[in-house]
């Protein structure tokens, strides 16, 4: 079972800082917990565009972002899922909080907002005149 999503002004509430740019880079790797947890971690280098929240980024900084997902787990296991890694080239906004050592941990469920239309968003397919 997965966490619900944040409402907006929750996750900007959460959120150390909040940027917007273009995913330049994924990192990924697999990370066996024990047992039947295995996790996939992941790391994505953000272009940073705009600061809509938080010091320490610049514009036409890279921001590494971080997070994880599962990739197995016990049959009718029930806890955090994570969120999966954007995809390189996408335009997005990110709501990270800042960690002890400084990462920036992307907020779950939902600390990811991409303004890349997806192939079948009716905004491909509006005419321009």
């Amino acid at each position: 079972m997965a966490l619900p999503p944040w409402d907006p002004g929750e996750l900007r509430r959460r959120a150390s800082n909040i940027v917007a740019g273009t995913i330049r880079s994924v990192r990924t790797s697999t990370v066996e917990q024990g047992g039947e947890y295995v996790d996939e971690r992941w790391q994505a280098s953000v272009e940073v565009e705009r600061v809509e929240k938080g010091s320490g980024i610049e514009v036409g900084s890279t921001a590494v972002a971080e997070s994880w997902q599962p990739c197995r787990r016990p049959r009718d296991w029930l806890g955090p899922w994570g969120i999966g890694p954007p995809a390189e080239g996408t335009r997005a906004r990110v709501f990270p909080h800042r960690g002890e050592n400084g990462s920036l941990h992307v907020i779950e469920p939902n600390g990811i907002e991409s303004f890349t239309p997806e192939p079948h968003s009716p905004l491909l397919r509006r005419r321009v005149y």
